[in-house]
């Protein structure tokens, strides 16, 4: 996957950047595109049914929120517990609700599971109905 400045643009505000932010979103670009390369390799398809916007789209939406928040590690505040989370992460672009939804467009990921009961003899044979006699409950 290839990332530009041109591809992400129409996404980005505002349009057209200022040349100092241009040039961070030139330098983001390839450290975005190799994550994304990594992590969905051939699911990202280009042409004209391909997959390639989504994943230009999600680029350009981690991107924004790195322009809109300069020099902020902050990632979570509270205004009554006056608490602050703070990310140590550099390479954190996305949230993992992102990626999940990524990887459920992929096919990748979104793998649930259901636990259904066990059957009713299972289920209920170790039940007794009362207490055997001579027992005292132990």
């Amino acid at each position: 996957m290839q990332l530009t400045v041109e591809k992400l643009q129409p996404f980005l505000r505002p349009n057209p950047l200022p040349d100092a932010q241009r040039q961070l979103v030139s330098s983001w670009a390839p450290v975005i595109a190799l994550l994304l390369s990594r992590r969905y390799g051939d699911a990202i398809t280009t042409g004209d049914e391909g997959t390639e916007p989504v994943f230009v789209s999600a680029a350009a939406d981690a991107i924004q929120r790195r322009l809109d928040r300069p020099n902020s590690t902050v990632a979570a505040q509270s205004v009554n517990g006056a608490s602050v989370t703070y990310s140590a992460n550099l390479l954190a672009w996305f949230s993992p609700a992102e990626l999940a939804q990524l990887d459920s467009f992929t096919g990748s990921g979104g793998i649930r599971t259901i636990r259904t009961p066990a059957p009713d003899a299972i289920r209920y044979g170790n039940r007794l109905t009362r207490m055997p006699e001579g027992s005292n409950g132990f």
